[in-house]
């Protein structure tokens, strides 16, 4: 599956990082995930994708007020999620990062974007 190698090296940048995954028009292209993290079932884990997608595009529709989205993250009781937007065209590319608490959110960041930008070169 493409991305499943990217996914597995974002996955393996920080011990906390527990999920990722790769999604483009509510599609999965890739994903990783590492003990105790169970990925969701077929039909909970197609309406995340399709909220992901909404979450991510209603802020890119604010790019031109706020500046380019860099990534967004939202805290639950269990683990975090960060949504770091791939793509600059229509297609609309996102990797979901899940990472379990405790951890230093700059330092997941950074190792993370890095990676990104590094895969873009």
């Amino acid at each position: 599956m493409e991305g499943t190698d990217q996914c597995r090296k974002v996955c393996m940048l920080d011990d906390r990082i527990l999920l990722v995954a790769i999604i483009e028009n509510a599609n999965l292209l890739g994903m990783y995930s590492k003990k105790p993290m169970a990925p969701p079932n077929e039909r909970r884990f197609k309406v995340l994708r399709i909220q992901t997608e909404l979450m991510v595009s209603m802020a890119k529709n604010n790019e031109d007020f706020f500046g380019e989205l860099g990534y967004l993250m939202f805290h639950s009781r269990h683990l975090d999620m960060f949504l770091f937007p791939m793509s600059r065209g229509r297609k609309l590319r996102i990797m979901a990062v899940a990472a379990k608490q405790p951890y230093d959110h700059e330092d997941i960041v950074e190792k993370i974007t890095n990676y990104l930008n590094g895969a873009k070169d």
